[in-house]
């Protein structure tokens, strides 16, 4: 599988399989053999080596019904996914020429990151007004049919292509928001890797955005106004006989949301220096 997924496509994805997740190949893939002097020159395998996964990319209810005056700016907001994060994720991908798996479907119907036991997998209340239910699980819903059409289908093709890449490092990517008012010193910017030396990016993002943006880097999980991380955790022991490097990266959404692209593709750049 592995010697596959050096000069091909990973295979189309069915229409159950679209509900759940997308899918972006920015792989040298084409480009493999190019012609140069009357003579094929072999280059380098296609980038394998990082995956970039966003659980979070979509806020998508899938055509549930809302209360459009009170919920709808909610589900724009990250109670319904990660504002930002899916274009962070895209630039990531092809600025290092590798896959990116996005999530097609609002955490609100059921939170991929969570593991399936975890009360908050599926939400009654949104997360930042409490007094409001989630209309949609509040009034009821199947669970089973959630986990089977969106769940597992993500988990499914997220488990096929780390078998058909086999990455050495897996960036997940998020966005998170910092209240105006917050007194507890909310960074800009988390990275977290248990397998990964990141301590240079801060000083990288500080000299670049002259402290516009903060930025805290750990080892230790990450502060609990972000997503859950067990993805990542879980991950970081995919195969029975190698550890694959996993970092957990969020970023202020409201940064992420700027008109100034630039600004998120050079913060994407810096991000990419330290995952080799």
């Amino acid at each position: 599988m592995a010697q596959l997924g050096k000069d091909h496509f990973f295979r189309s994805l069915n229409g159950s399989e679209e509900e759940a997740v997308s899918l972006i190949d920015n792989r040298d893939i084409n480009d493999y053999y190019h012609s140069k002097s009357d003579s094929d020159e072999k280059r380098g395998p296609a980038n394998n080596s990082l995956l970039v996964v966003c659980d979070h990319a979509s806020n998508d209810v899938k055509m549930t019904k809302v209360d459009e005056l009170r919920e709808s700016p909610l589900i724009r907001s990250n109670d319904g996914f990660d504002p930002g994060a899916a274009d962070l994720a895209a630039f990531i991908s092809e600025q290092n020429k590798c896959m990116a798996l996005l999530g097609n479907y609002s955490k609100l119907l059921i939170d991929p990151s969570l593991p399936l036991a975890n009360d908050n997998l599926v939400r009654v209340a949104y997360k930042s007004d409490p007094d409001q239910p989630v209309t949609f699980n509040d009034e009821g819903y199947l669970l089973s049919e959630r986990v089977v059409k969106f769940y597992v289908e993500y988990h499914r093709v997220l488990t096929e292509v780390i078998w058909f890449l086999q990455p050495q490092v897996i960036l997940n990517v998020h966005s998170h928001h910092v209240p105006e008012s917050s007194s507890d010193n909310t960074s800009d910017v988390y990275l977290q890797s248990k397998s990964l030396c990141l301590k240079g990016v801060k000083s990288d993002i500080d000299r670049k955005f002259e402290s516009q943006i903060s930025c805290s880097v750990t080892e230790q999980p990450c502060d609990s106004v972000l997503c859950s991380s067990h993805l990542s955790d879980s991950l970081t022991n995919f195969y029975p006989d190698k550890e694959i490097k996993s970092v957990y990266l969020s970023v202020n959404s409201d940064f992420l949301q700027f008109d100034d692209r630039d600004r998120q593709a050079e913060l994407a750049e810096i991000i990419s220096q330290f995952l080799h």
